[in-house]
């Protein structure tokens, strides 16, 4: 949970991206570990391009693209079109439901589907993805599926705590870690409390 201004926050029920949308469940669990950032270190999870390529002239007068946590871009698709132009900051970013490889620092023209997201991965991000579940509770465990992009090595950190109560503020609380190496992916975590939500089930390298 996250308390701004006095209210209370529900983050498993505010951290989606559409909820009719298949992908907003599997992300359940790298948007509460945005949200923690938000509220530990005050960084949006969803900010403009800007702010994490303060360098780059052009994104000062982008509008309509928007960064979700640290490796994910969204641009989103207006008026029932299916193509628009997106303009992709410095590095190799990765078609979020295609795995088509984009160069930085360069437009293109993009088709995506009606009944999929226009999301985009920077490389060097591992990426957790949930499996489905009916609903989410203080007992839900999440079946994480990894995409690791680009890279034979990279890292991911995702908060744990029980979800409703503010028992992490009295430190009960772990920090999961997803490391990628030589070909596999573990998960660490340390000992602040006994709560287990994220179990590894599969990953996959993308290149």
């Amino acid at each position: 949970q996250l308390q701004q201004k006095g209210y209370k926050i529900n983050l498993w029920e505010h951290a989606y991206i559409h909820p009719t949308s298949p992908i907003r469940k599997a992300l359940e669990p790298y948007l509460y570990t945005a949200f923690r950032t938000y509220q530990q270190e005050g960084i949006p999870p969803f900010r403009p391009l800007l702010m994490d390529d303060p360098k780059d002239e052009r994104l000062r007068t982008i509008s309509d693209q928007y960064m979700i946590g640290n490796g994910m871009m969204a641009a989103p698709l207006y008026e029932n079109k299916k193509s628009r132009k997106v303009y992709f900051p410095e590095g190799v970013w990765y078609n979020f439901n295609t795995n088509e490889k984009y160069e930085g620092n360069r437009e293109y023209e993009i088709t995506t589907e009606l009944n999929q997201l226009p999301l985009y991965v920077r490389q060097g991000t591992l990426l957790p993805l949930a499996e489905p579940v009916p609903y989410i509770n203080t007992q839900t465990v999440f079946n994480l599926n990894c995409k690791i992009y680009g890279t034979p090595t990279a890292t991911c950190q995702l908060f744990e705590d029980d979800g409703v109560s503010y028992d992490f503020q009295k430190g009960q609380f772990n920090q999961v870690t997803l490391n990628a190496a030589k070909g596999k992916v573990k998960l660490t975590r340390t000992k602040g409390c006994k709560i287990k939500r994220y179990q590894l089930k599969g990953y996959e390298f993308i290149n």
